[in-house]
């Protein structure tokens, strides 16, 4: 998302269903805030997949679920006000809202990894 929205600087022109979200923050903002979340993605990641036995991985999978999870609520809520307006269309709702419910299921699985690791 951070790359599309660098390289095409006028999509939010494209369709009213850009309308909250070009409100709130232009692409380049929205850009920048889609690259932290895919940074912290992948050094939690690295983490994860690097270091088996470091105690605070599901901690920081817990985290960048949240970041990410917190970055997909606002695609979705500014497209989704912008279709209970009128304007916007649902199938953005329906595609950001799944992302959104992938990094709810991540905090989940991550929660468990925890629970196991405190449980010895």
């Amino acid at each position: 998302m951070g790359f599309a929205l660098n390289v095409q600087r006028d999509m939010f022109d494209t369709s009213p269903s850009f309308a909250k979200l070009a409100g709130w923050l232009d692409e380049p903002e929205w850009a920048f805030l889609a690259l932290i979340c895919a940074i912290v993605r992948l050094a939690a990641l690295t983490v994860n997949g690097t270091f088996a036995s470091f105690p605070y991985s599901p901690h920081i999978r817990i985290a960048a679920s949240f970041l990410s999870g917190w970055f997909w609520f606002q695609f979705t809520a500014g497209f989704a006000s912008a279709a209970l307006a009128g304007s916007g269309a649902w199938s953005a709702v329906c595609a950001y809202s799944t992302l959104l419910i992938l990094e709810a299921v991540n905090v989940y699985r991550s929660s468990k990894d925890l629970t196991r690791l405190n449980a010895g």
